[in-house]
């Protein structure tokens, strides 16, 4: 058995730790909250566009959809655990796969990939084979939204390194010097909205703003380097249209 094989074949219980179905629902209610922020003003609102998530761990994104009306969404996903948990909780049209096969497998093209938090879990060489094939798959002026970690976001290592089954480790530059060696015609590296997860860490936060915005400044200043190469979000979304 190799590493991913070991990682991924237990990925639901070993990674989110969820102890009852009711753990879960909530985690799901919580992911849905970034999802509508940083996901859906993305994607059309045309309820009929096809969209495929690949990577769609235990199906937050696939149902949140699903629940907004969208009637041809589907996910697929390397982790039988996660697929299985997320037919439970009630997603539609989510299968066990690999990313390739659900690409090769679709005959039709599609309006819109997802891959939220998926890309880190490639390696180089994965990632590029992966993107070219979502660029072949994607109807013309279709669109790819994706999230990954950001490595250089205060605690950036956290979430970057806190997976052993991540292989990549993206910041601004480097998402743009990957999407530079690619054919697609927009690129746009965002900041992901941070989910305060009560009243309290939402008044400090915002108390605490303008004095990080200040430092942030300063330590470009300080060592040469424009405010427009770095985001400090813990994650990134990623926006490309072929």
């Amino acid at each position: 058995m190799n590493y991913r094989e070991h990682f991924y074949s237990n990925y639901t219980s070993s990674q989110a730790r969820h102890t009852s179905k009711e753990d879960l629902m909530r985690t799901v209610a919580e992911n849905g909250k970034s999802i509508v922020t940083d996901v859906l003003p993305h994607i059309s609102g045309d309820k009929d566009i096809t969209i495929l998530d690949l990577g769609c761990g235990f199906g937050t994104l696939v149902l949140c959809l699903q629940r907004l009306g969208y009637r041809n969404v589907s996910g697929v996903d390397i982790s039988k655990e996660q697929i299985d948990v997320a037919i439970e909780i009630g997603a539609k049209n989510v299968v066990v796969g690999t990313l390739h096969e659900a690409l090769s497998n679709t005959v039709e093209k599609v309006g819109v990939i997802t891959m939220i938090d998926v890309i880190e879990h490639l390696t180089k060489n994965e990632a590029i084979e992966v993107l070219q094939s979502c660029y072949d798959k994607l109807e013309e002026g279709g669109t790819i939204v994706m999230r990954t970690p950001n490595v250089d976001a205060y605690f950036g290592t956290v979430l970057s390194f806190g997976d052993l089954t991540h292989e990549m480790h993206l910041n601004k530059l480097s998402a743009q010097e990957l999407f530079a060696s690619l054919p697609y015609k927009f690129v746009q590296i965002l900041p992901a909205r941070h989910s305060d997860a009560n009243l309290a860490a939402k008044i400090l936060k915002t108390m605490m703003s303008p004095f990080t915005a200040l430092f942030h400044r300063l330590q470009c200043v300080a060592y040469g380097m424009s405010s427009s190469m770095l985001l400090t979000s813990a994650n990134m979304i990623i926006v490309v249209r072929k």
